[in-house]
């Protein structure tokens, strides 16, 4: 991470201008640039604080113009940072916001954040961070079924169970066994 302090007025001053009243992302032109900034950002203040401004974000527009820019693949690096130097503050920070991001089965097939959500609802280091990770595969597994049921096949078809879809995903059958 980088060194020296961050004082937040510094950060927030370089995104105020995309923040709605409340504190979130008001427009689908400041995405891009909130994301810019999120990607350059190594302190654990500026992280937050971009997290915070996503977790009062209540557009799913705004927020899927974040997955669609690299959103999903950047919180996978920081949720991989976090889990790997045990800063549970932010873990749980990225989890939540995780939680309220729109994702598909095809979002979650593009990197290894489901897997790593599964290992922190097993071994994360407080009852709190295991139970939101426990939340969250849960709320996957549910948004599976759903996406498994509700896909239109062709004429004469039946969709793929949810069993084959899972199969076809190296980080998923971690999922299917809540011990």
């Amino acid at each position: 991470m980088a060194v020296g302090p961050v004082d937040p007025r510094e950060v927030l001053k370089g995104v105020e201008n995309f923040l709605g009243k409340d504190g979130e992302l008001r427009s689908l032109e400041g995405v891009t640039k909130v994301f810019s900034f999120m990607k350059a950002s190594h302190k654990m203040v500026s992280r937050c604080m971009y997290l915070n401004i996503l977790l009062q974000t209540k557009s799913h527009d705004i927020l899927n113009r974040f997955i669609r820019v690299g959103g999903y693949k950047l919180l996978n690096t920081w949720l991989t940072y976090s889990k790997t130097s045990t800063n549970t503050p932010l873990l749980q920070l990225i989890l939540l916001t995780l939680q309220k991001l729109p994702l598909t089965v095809d979002h979650l097939k593009q990197n290894n954040t489901a897997k790593l959500v599964k290992q922190l609802s097993k071994t994360g280091e407080t009852e709190e961070l295991r139970k939101l990770s426990a939340g969250l595969v849960d709320g996957w597994m549910a948004t599976i079924r759903s996406q498994s049921v509700s896909t239109t096949s062709p004429a004469g078809s039946s969709p793929p169970s949810l069993p084959f879809m899972l199969s076809t995903v190296p980080s998923f059958p971690l999922f299917l066994s809540h011990s």
